[in-house]
């Protein structure tokens, strides 16, 4: 294959491939896979030269090239370990010796930060718990900056989003779990912040909730970490619940961030519990593979011990819990009180998946080149999966169930929630949908909007 770029051609040793380049504009590192989904990494010495295989994936380990130092002389990679998170490394080119130069005990990096315009990597973001910036060159000016910054914000989350060439003046956002961000001009001299505009004018970030992250342990040990957000003045305890659990499921996370579905539901009364699940992402590469096809398993088995972790802690009436997620989080709901029937007064499922082997045969995953085997890697073979489909264990749910679902969803079929809820009815389980023709993998349209959350807060307070 042959990659077009201007005037150039680059032969290309691997499909689906990033490219990353070195400060003198040079394609240098291609890493991508092909239908096999293989992660393969090449890298060359400059324009013209042979590539060389450096990594091929091996046991689901991988290292993938995030920048160059201003010489080019090293590399720097983020490699995936066999157990706990990932690492930043410097590769010296030339011996090919490699250096961990930054890694977290319980996180992986989740945004690598940069020299001001330019792509040489200085330090990272870790969300763990709440967000934090770490540096392995701490004398980079930005890095002073970044340090300079927090101290300003009090200890808040605060990023630089760019600078003015000489460094005089950032533009930077703060921003919270309680707030979706504020910008700011920032007089790197006079160490002076000047508010340029929030992202929400109309509402204040006092009046929000707070989120707190929580840690405790799944049934076989596994250490598990969320977030717990209580009715702001509220004493956190005996609450009504729901517990949200995330989509994806793999590679994605709950972060400490604003998210205006958990501010509603606490400005409702409710407790809101968010777990990362086994599956998630950002815990390092053994504990996303620890979800591998463990739909409606150990996946669902965090969920249950992340609710029951709630009621031992005197946070949720153990009489007043409801699940809500949408995509993997409407099948988790489904799921969850399909295996728990006596754990949750309700389930909220949004434009989820509820009959696995569907899967395999309709949706945009399956359709791609490496969608198959994506599907039976992490999710399972299509004859093994109806044991673990919530719309063929109906007979087991005993609460009331809402479903809302877009009738052009790819990702998620409407065919799946028009299943659940045939399932649901012929048991006699009370069942309420709303379903929108012109609306997808979400509802967008404010008036749908509207509709929905207006019938999910009815529908929850109901039960």
């Amino acid at each position: 294959e042959e990659l077009e770029m201007g005037v150039r051609s680059i032969a290309v040793p691997v499909r689906n491939a990033d490219f990353t380049l070195d400060n003198k504009g040079q394609v240098r590192f291609a890493a991508g896979a092909n239908s096999d989904r293989v992660r393969k990494l090449y890298y060359r010495a400059s324009d013209g030269a042979d590539w060389d295989l450096m990594t091929i994936e091996k046991d689901g380990l991988f290292e993938a090239p995030v920048g160059f130092s201003a010489d080019d002389t090293i590399a720097y990679l983020q490699v995936e370990q066999r157990s706990g998170p990932d690492a930043i490394v410097a590769l010296d080119l030339a011996t090919r010796k490699r250096t961990q130069v930054l890694r977290d005990d319980d996180v992986d990096p989740s945004r690598i930060i940069y020299r001001n315009g330019t792509h040489v990597p200085i330090g990272a973001y870790f969300n763990d718990g709440r967000p934090r910036s770490e540096f392995f060159d701490e004398q980079a000016p930005e890095a002073r900056l970044q340090k300079s910054l927090e101290a300003a914000f009090a200890g808040n989350p605060v990023t630089t989003t760019s600078l003015t060439r000489d460094g005089g003046i950032a533009l930077v956002q703060g921003a919270s779990a309680q707030n979706s961000g504020d910008f700011y001009l920032f007089d790197t001299k006079a160490k002076k912040a000047e508010h340029v505009l929030a992202r929400r004018q109309w509402f204040d970030p006092e009046q929000q909730s707070p989120v707190q992250p929580v840690r405790f342990a799944a049934r076989d040990g596994l250490a598990l970490h969320g977030y717990l957000t209580v009715p702001k003045g509220s004493a956190g305890k005996n609450l009504p619940m729901v517990v949200m659990p995330h989509g994806g499921p793999f590679g994605v996370r709950d972060v400490w961030t604003f998210d205006e579905d958990v501010q509603m539901l606490a400005d409702a009364g409710y407790a809101v519990l968010q777990v990362n699940f086994r599956g998630s992402g950002g815990y390092g590469v053994a504990f996303t593979s620890a979800g591998q096809r463990e739909w409606g398993g150990k996946m669902q088995d965090d969920v249950t011990d992340a609710t029951r972790w709630a009621i031992e802690q005197g946070i949720a009436d153990k009489s007043r819990i409801c699940l809500y997620g949408g995509s993997y989080g409407g099948y988790a709901s489904l799921m969850g009180v399909a295996k728990e029937p006596d754990l949750y007064k309700c389930a909220v499922g949004y434009v989820g998946v509820y009959d696995l082997p569907t899967m395999h045969t309709h949706g945009d995953i399956q359709q791609v080149g490496s969608g198959e085997t994506y599907l039976n890697d992490w999710i399972g073979k299509r004859d093994a999966l109806g044991a673990v489909s919530p719309n063929r264990m109906a007979e087991r749910i005993k609460v009331p169930v809402f479903l809302a679902a877009g009738g052009e969803d790819e990702r998620a079929p409407v065919t799946h929630s028009r299943m659940m809820e045939q399932a649901l009815r012929k048991a006699g389980v009370p069942v309420e949908t709303l379903y929108y023709d012109d609306e997808g993998h979400g509802f967008y349209l404010e008036a749908h909007r509207q509709e929905f959350y207006t019938r999910l807060l009815a529908f929850l307070s109901r039960n």
